[in-house]
């Protein structure tokens, strides 16, 4: 008897690390919240990122296009993999 065993690998995988976490309409926290994303380790779909306000001495901000759409800083978002080389800039 075979047994095949599949094993399913998150290559680029995104999720918040904090609760609570605001989804903001720009790369800063000058620009409003358009929603918040109330789980830690909930997972985020990065469209593109960019560079904007320093938050904790991180300048990245991803725009998502999932669970809200809008811009969360990359301080606060776990990755696996290099995210600023697979994912195109804004």
């Amino acid at each position: 008897m075979l047994v095949v065993a599949t094993v399913l690998l998150c290559v680029g995988c995104q999720r918040t690390s904090i609760d609570g976490l605001n989804v903001r309409a720009g790369p800063t926290t000058a620009t409003p919240v358009v929603g918040t994303i109330d789980e830690d380790g909930a997972r985020v779909d990065i469209e593109c990122w960019t560079r904007g306000e320093q938050v904790r001495g991180d300048t990245v901000w991803f725009r998502i296009g999932a669970p809200v759409p809008g811009y969360v800083t990359n301080y606060y978002v776990e990755t696996t993999g290099d995210v600023l080389a697979a994912e195109d800039p804004c």
